[in-house]
């Protein structure tokens, strides 16, 4: 679950530097202050993984399809004002919008977005988020080396605004996989003007260098401090942008983050101590959201060592979780117990309820497995 305490920006008009804002003059400044957690990595969408990382690019860089306000299910228009694909799902063609502009002013074309994905396949970056993009025919292979031409590659563009990705098999969820940063362009001439298409982490992410296509502009990154964005006045449809700029504080420790929101230094945190939780739901309940996020947790076992090479033995641990008191006593933030990896409340999914809390089964398979006493268990190595 993503748990924060919010409070919502109001009506207002012009910027204001960083640190003279109180919270009321960025509400009416239209100015969102929010905590990040920790700092990025990077703010190149060819190389990020986290989740903060990725709020952030959301902002500066938008996809060939945009996401959807209040259902992540849907997909809206991005660089690509529509789309089609034929029979089977394994073509995909998008139309992207003449209207569609760089921050720096160069137009949003389909070559913009073939260029990207043979920089983050290209095997000399060494992207770890390659592997998104393997359900486009040939990227696998590509990344892999074991073909080096990239117009086997299932990506042409076929003019300036037509851009055709063709898949290795049927692939319908492909407007959801879209919304990935690593499915995200960056801007060619910006890239080969800071190094080669193997170079990481050039200086083309710094803010005076940054080129992207989302709704702001990169203004300032101060390092564990604040990440600045502006509003991008060449943004496709800036008129639907409510904000004028977002303020993304660096904040780690969740109590510093926490006191920096009841001193009215902040909208909204990233996430908040589970200690807090109560005092929340109690005394300001009107501040506290907790919304569901797609993710599961789970051990890894070494099932090559004694007991855990019995499947028995695997089965009774499984059976021996009471998931729902742990969801309820422990982690207390409303969590859906899992069983499996498929989150529940993706899409239509309904994820089959294969696993229970079942104590007494458990102790049977035990002693199936070999394992009379709890003792006899313990002993084993592990």
């Amino acid at each position: 679950m993503a748990l924060g305490v919010v409070a919502w920006p109001r009506a207002g008009e012009t910027l204001l530097p960083i640190h003279s804002r109180t919270l009321d003059e960025a509400t009416r400044n239209k100015i969102l202050l929010i905590s990040e957690g920790s700092e990025p990595g990077s703010l190149d969408p060819q190389v990020v993984q986290g989740v903060p990382e990725y709020h952030i690019i959301m902002g500066l860089i938008e996809g060939l399809v945009g996401c959807h306000p209040t259902d992540q299910s849907k997909e809206v228009p991005g660089m690509a004002n529509r789309w089609e694909h034929n029979e089977d799902y394994s073509v995909w063609t998008f139309h992207i919008g003449e209207d569609r502009k760089w921050s720096n002013g160069d137009p949003v074309t389909a070559q913009d977005f073939v260029f990207s994905y043979k920089w983050i396949l290209a095997p000399a970056f060494g992207s770890r988020n390659g592997d998104r993009l393997f359900v486009m025919k040939g990227a696998e292979d590509y990344f892999k080396e074991k073909i080096t031409d990239f117009d086997q590659v299932g990506v042409k563009a076929l003019n300036d605004h037509t851009l055709q990705i063709e898949l290795v098999g049927p692939t319908p969820y492909l407007l959801s996989l879209l919304q990935h940063a690593a499915w995200f362009p960056v801007n060619l001439k910006t890239i080969l003007k800071f190094g080669t298409i193997s170079d990481r982490d050039t200086k083309w992410t710094l803010p005076e260098n940054y080129v992207g296509n989302g709704p702001f502009k990169l203004k300032s990154w101060r390092s564990h401090d604040v990440i600045e964005m502006v509003r991008n006045p060449l943004y496709w449809d800036t008129a639907t942008v409510k904000l004028n700029g977002i303020n993304f504080y660096l904040i780690e420790n969740q109590s510093t983050e926490d006191r920096a929101f009841r001193a009215s230094q902040l909208h909204k945190t990233y996430q908040l101590q589970l200690d807090r939780v109560p005092y929340y739901r109690l005394k300001h309940p009107e501040y506290l959201r907790i919304d569901p996020w797609q993710g599961v947790y789970f051990y890894r076992l070494n099932v090559e060592r004694k007991p855990l090479d019995n499947l028995k033995v695997r089965l009774a641990l499984n059976l021996a979780v009471d998931r729902e008191a742990i969801v309820k006593n422990i982690t207390r933030q409303n969590e859906q117990p899992a069983t499996g990896f498929t989150p529940p409340g993706m899409g239509n999914y309904q994820a089959p309820k294969v696993m229970t809390h079942d104590p007494d089964k458990a102790r049977q398979l035990l002693t199936e497995a070999g394992y009379q006493t709890v003792r006899g268990f313990q002993s084993s190595t592990f």
